[in-house]
């Protein structure tokens, strides 16, 4: 059962009014059903520079050069 507030429960209650409440004017107190999935889209990047850290010395200091 919904209660919509404004409306008198007798206009609420009464069988011929149950058409218009589901048209779009009558449902525009009803509440929002959303979807919360969160949905990324992405490209691959393709052509990206691909660093091996296992092969970086770690006595390597700024400027040097490997």
């Amino acid at each position: 059962m919904n209660y919509q507030l404004g409306t008198a429960l007798d206009k609420q209650l009464d069988p011929d009014n149950v058409g218009a409440m589901r048209t779009l004017r009558g449902s525009r107190y009803d509440m929002v059903d959303r979807n919360y999935d969160i949905v990324l889209e992405y490209k691959e990047k393709s052509g990206l520079l691909e660093v091996d850290l296992a092969a970086v010395p770690a006595t390597l200091l700024e400027g040097d050069t490997i």
